[in-house]
């Protein structure tokens, strides 16, 4: 399917047939959903959708005004941008949640939002106008690395957790019928976007479980996805939010397998209680530098701060 979509990607560059555009893309889509993380032709299917996605940008623009991309400076750029485009997805989960609209989108579905955000296409636009075109690449690449964090939840399992069935195709999550799993979603989307956070990232919905080979990718990608994450957001579902200061270590979530993981992995950590506020109403940044949370961490660990 890679090759095909890329046969007529250059059918596309020798006649101009937008259509032929399009059909690549599409096609490339479906490829790179066929190629888990950890997959060998997973960069190559990424790269080229890449390409693809930059045809069509710069197709868009050339209907729009009459100027041209800079040959000698635009392959140059693009190829740079593509490269760590494709470093950054390496490291994130295949599909994250957007939000603001609650919608599940795929690596191939974020890369197309990403090159026709505007704040994306006046970035590469100004290489064209200036003359130090790589002060502006490095913008471009901190816009890429700002665009992709994503908040990662850390919780104990509940009753009727949505699963990636129960969402694909079926819109927002926020119209959903609610449920246990999906209001504790629902909340999660919406903490994270209150720190700042486009995307989010949960192992409830986020990994196809009846694929064996995405399942073991995911398994031991998981380290890595919530050290990548900007946030990890820990819900503790029976931490009341009147509870005293040392009742940490009593919650469930401590008896689970994965939790150490979780706890080390990430750089920034906050604990929340059964309502969503934060715990014992800290106005801490991160739980990991907060001393107080730190002692009870130790005593619900063992492990020395």
């Amino acid at each position: 399917m890679d090759n095909l979509a890329t046969c007529i990607h250059s059918r596309y560059e020798e006649q101009g047939a937008l259509g032929d555009l399009e059909e690549a893309i599409s096609l490339h889509q479906q490829a790179l959903e066929l190629c888990p993380v950890g997959h060998p032709d997973r960069p190559t299917s990424l790269n080229n959708l890449a390409i693809c996605i930059v045809s069509r940008y710069e197709s868009q623009r050339t209907l729009a005004t009459s100027s041209h991309l800079p040959p000698t400076i635009f392959p140059a750029a693009h190829q740079s941008i593509n490269n760590d485009l494709q470093e950054i997805l390496h490291t994130i989960p295949p599909r994250l949640l957007q939000t603001n609209t609650g919608t599940l989108l795929s690596q191939a579905e974020m890369i197309v939002q990403f090159y026709e955000k505007p704040e994306h296409q006046l970035l590469v636009s100004s290489l064209e106008q200036d003359g130090d075109w790589h002060s502006n690449l490095n913008d471009l690449k901190t816009s890429i690395a700002n665009y992709f964090r994503y908040a990662s939840l850390s919780h104990r399992w509940g009753s009727n957790e949505p699963l990636l069935q129960d969402i694909l195709g079926h819109g927002s999550v926020y119209d959903m019928s609610p449920t246990d799993g999906l209001i504790k979603l629902k909340k999660f989307c919406h903490t994270a976007a209150h720190h700042g956070y486009s995307w989010a990232w949960s192992d409830t919905y986020c990994i196809d479980k009846t694929n064996s080979v995405e399942l073991q990718e995911a398994i031991g990608s998981m380290f890595l996805w919530y050290q990548q994450s900007a946030l990890t957001i820990v819900y503790l579902s029976d931490i009341l939010p009147s509870s005293a200061a040392g009742v940490l270590s009593s919650s469930v979530w401590f008896r689970r397998g994965w939790t150490l993981q979780e706890l080390l992995a990430p750089h920034t950590l906050l604990f929340y209680a059964q309502d969503w506020s934060l715990y014992m109403s800290s106005e801490a940044q991160n739980h990991k530098k907060d001393p107080h949370v730190l002692k009870e961490l130790a005593h619900a660990t063992g492990i020395s701060s």
